[in-house]
């Protein structure tokens, strides 16, 4: 008997999860070595505590601390449900780095259909949850440097679905970053506009380079146009596989004004010089 439970215990430690069992009021009968070392516990330490004890403190995605009664070993003992794919941080102490861990907890149940056991497993996901932060801070940054351009910037998936904005281009369509991304130009404009900008994505992909023409834009919700000069280029993955089309609109109203004004000018002093009834030396 002692052997078998000796080879339980080697198997049960073995077990590349840290796995936790509790009895029906909440006690931990058994814990093997990866749970031990994911809270910085012994045997001795850790076997005998309820779910209630003081001791454990657990935080959510945001940050805030759970309730007791959260508990995913808690919530078992409520429901007599399984309780799958909880993300929580494990606060040991100050001196500790957070754990983040993917929880799971399964109820076990006897011939009479009576909760005896919860058995919680726990995932060691902090890397993923560090990649996932590091990931949402470097598309923050993307997001602020492209709001800080004075041009329209767009990336469009190869179907013609919005990726990414900035705030140029949520003015000229008077709509929200999150309404612009996952729709298409046939969303935002009149379908002639659409197809227009549709067009030049694909002569952008077809010719495997930018683009560059000049086109006028409504303000949608605005009694006004613009002139915008609008690259758009092909971009590629590593292995050389399209993955999307990046437009840029530069507002030219200001400097076509300037160059037709300019033109206007130039026609009147020539047609002055070429009407004046003596002749004219120009310096």
């Amino acid at each position: 008997m002692k052997n078998q439970e000796r080879n339980f215990h080697s198997l049960f430690d073995k077990i590349q999860a840290a796995v936790v069992v509790h009895d029906a009021d909440t006690s931990i009968t058994h814990c093997n070595k990866k749970a031990r070392d994911l809270f910085g516990v012994t045997a001795e330490n850790i076997l005998g505590k309820t779910a209630f004890d003081p001791d454990w403190k657990f935080l959510g995605e945001d940050g805030k601390e759970v309730p007791v009664e959260k508990y995913p070993v808690n919530q078992v003992v409520q429901t007599k449900k399984a309780v799958k794919d909880v993300i929580l941080c494990i606060h040991r102490s100050e001196n500790h780095e957070p754990i983040w861990v993917n929880v799971y907890a399964d109820p076990v149940f006897d011939t009479a259909s009576q909760l005896t056991e919860i058995v919680v497993t726990f995932m060691d996901v902090t890397k993923q949850v560090q990649n996932q932060e590091s990931l949402e801070k470097s598309n923050k940054l993307l997001e602020d440097m492209l709001d800080a351009m004075p041009d329209m910037i767009w990336l469009k998936a190869p179907d013609g679905t919005y990726i990414t904005c900035n705030q140029k281009l949520e003015e000229l369509v008077a709509l929200k970053r999150e309404e612009i991304i996952g729709g298409t130009d046939y969303d935002i404009f009149p379908k002639e506009k659409a197809d227009f900008y549709g067009e030049h994505d694909r002569q952008a992909i077809a010719n495997g380079t930018t683009t560059v023409n000049e086109e006028s834009a409504d303000y949608l919700h605005e009694d006004f146009s613009i002139w915008i000069e609008t690259s758009k280029t092909p971009i590629y993955d590593p292995r050389g596989e399209l993955t999307g089309v990046l437009g840029v609109g530069r507002d030219v109203s200001l400097s076509r004004k300037t160059l037709k004004e300019s033109r206007e000018e130039n026609s009147f002093l020539r047609k002055l010089i070429e009407n004046s009834p003596v002749p004219m030396l120009i310096c």
